[in-house]
Parts: C-alpha cells; structure tokens; sequence
C-alpha cells in the first residue's frame, strides 16, 4: 500500500514496475465502483430442477490462463464503505465469493492520506493490516530521471533543479483560500506540454493555473534568460566559458544534452570537464538518461566516469 500526496507518481511508479517485470496490469479505480462491480451480478441457473443463484465473474479479473498479473487498487482511499468491505477477501485471500484468482496475482493499492486535503478518508484497521504500508515522497533526483527519460521540456527541469528547494517541485496549497493550481510532479508534466502550445502573451496566466502563480512567475523570468549557442559551442567546445549564474548552468545542462549528437560527443565531454562538479554530474547522468546509446559508445563518458565513481551517476 503505497501513501502520499496527489500527483507525485503513486500510479504510474505501480505501472512502471509492472510492464518492467512482465506483469500485466489491471487498473481498477475502488472510487468509481460499487460491490457488484468486483463480485459480479447475480442470474439464475437451473440444476437438477432446481433454481439457484450464481454469480457472474467480472471481465476484468484475470483468468488462469492469463499471464502473471499485478492487481491496483488505485484511490483506495476515496472507495465507497460497501466497496472498500468487498475489497477485504480479495486483498487476504485473493479470492471474491467462490471466485479464486489464480496464484501468479499480485496486487497493491495506493491511496492521499487525510491530511493531504483531497477528500480522502482513512482505511478501516481491518483492511489496513492486509498491506504492508510504505509513504512515497517526492524527490528532485528521481524526477529528474524520469523527466528526462520521458522527454520533457528541458527548461522546467532545469528551473526546477537551480532553485534547489523540493518545495519548488512539490508544495501542498495552504488552506481553503489557496490558489487552485499548485506544483506537483504531475502539474509540472502538464506545464510541460502546454509551454509550448501557447503565445509568449498568454504563457504567465497559463502556467498560473497549473502550477501556481509563484512558480508560474519565477519559471517565466527563468525563461528569459539568455543563454549561448549551444550548437555553436559544441562544434567549437574551446570557446565554452562556464556561466556565473547558477540558472544559466542548470539551463545550459538541458540544452546540451538535448543538442549532443555523435559527431559532438567528445566536445560534450570537453564542455562537461569545465562545469561545476554538480552540473558535469548532471550532464553525464541525463545523457546516460536520455540518449544512453551514445554515452555507452564514448570512451571519454566511460573514462570520466571511471575518474568521477565517487558522484551519483
């Protein structure tokens, strides 16, 4: 049973894992169904003249000719009782009135907390002590991650990462008076594809309701940094001189590894030696990250690992 806020990645890290490990995956949202909806509805059969209920077995419960299964119960914590009291026998038991799954099921659930302010409620202690229970917080390092491996806007990461504050990444809204709109991995991803979609005049108002008008404002006085030709520099790496800004370093980072191609990989290495130690750590990473197919073929990306072990790679 994973716990934590709205939008940092509770579903999709079960997802994830699944498709990962060769499991299929089955969705199923406890908020938007009731009883029958796992046990199946009721007909009547005849047998031996006689008339007797039966029970049909939802299509979306793996059969025992299926392949291993990982069963989520997402928005655990929003399930209406009556459902949440269903759920009991297949978490324990694996199993739903005379319906048995089969042996290579899984299951996890996620669900926000109480205190997250988004409706939900706590778990009955019986169903609770059917999961072992663990709390999902957010962190920039993994974010960055799979923000890079998922190709986002790399100057989001790159204000996210020069801020250097998890409170820019994820802030919970302070009371009922709050802005609707808030930061949270999943506002970011959605700031990220709409960056791009809107005119420069409407890009502020935009990004205000979906993270918020404080990140909202910084990111777009982010934006208007200036920043060098990254493609000129990487065809003339000596002309590279390491930015004071903290900013334009951390935007630079993005920049590179998006315009680095295998004809400009050892001047990327070059550029990379004359960066702070973070921001070198940083390119080499999201490279290894996002084009991993020309780190591993470099010699200089495997010599300066080698020479730089002691860094989170």
């Amino acid at each position: 049973m994973i716990w934590g806020p709205p939008g940092i990645g509770k579903s999709q890290i079960v997802k994830q894992f699944a498709l990962a490990n060769g499991y299929r995956f089955i969705d199923v949202r406890l908020s938007q169904m009731g009883p029958e909806d796992l046990q199946g509805c009721p007909f009547i059969v005849e047998e031996d003249s006689h008339k007797k209920t039966a029970w049909g077995t939802p299509l979306i419960w793996p059969t025992e000719n299926d392949p291993k299964t990982l069963l989520f119960f997402d928005e655990i914590t929003h399930a209406p009782h009556s459902t949440l009291k269903s759920a009991f026998q297949i978490v324990l038991d694996k199993q739903i009135g005379q319906f048995k799954f089969p042996k290579n099921t899984i299951m996890a659930a996620a669900g926000n907390r109480p205190e997250d302010r988004s409706g939900a409620l706590d778990l009955p202690e019986a169903l609770k002590g059917r999961f072992v229970h663990t709390l999902l917080e957010p962190d920039i390092a993994d974010f960055a991650s799979w923000w890079v491996k998922n190709e986002k806007d790399p100057r989001i990461l790159a204000y996210i990462r020069a801020t250097k504050k998890l409170e820019t990444l994820h802030c919970m809204p302070n009371g009922a008076t709050s802005d609707p709109a808030s930061p949270s991995p999943r506002t970011w991803a959605f700031a990220s594809q709409v960056l791009d979609l809107v005119s420069p005049t409407l890009r502020l108002e935009t990004l205000k309701g979906t993270v918020g008008p404080g990140e909202a404002t910084a990111l777009c006085a982010h934006l208007e940094m200036e920043l060098p030709d990254v493609d000129m520099l990487l065809q003339q790496p000596w002309k590279f001189t390491r930015p004071r800004q903290q900013g334009v370093i951390y935007a630079l980072v993005g920049a590179f590894v998006n315009a680095v191609e295998a004809d400009t990989l050892d001047a990327f290495m070059e550029i990379a030696d004359k960066m702070t130690k973070e921001a070198a750590m940083l390119m080499t990473r999201d490279l290894y990250e996002h084009k991993k197919h020309l780190a591993i073929s470099s010699p200089k990306f495997n010599k300066w690992c080698v020479e730089n072990k002691y860094l989170v790679l």
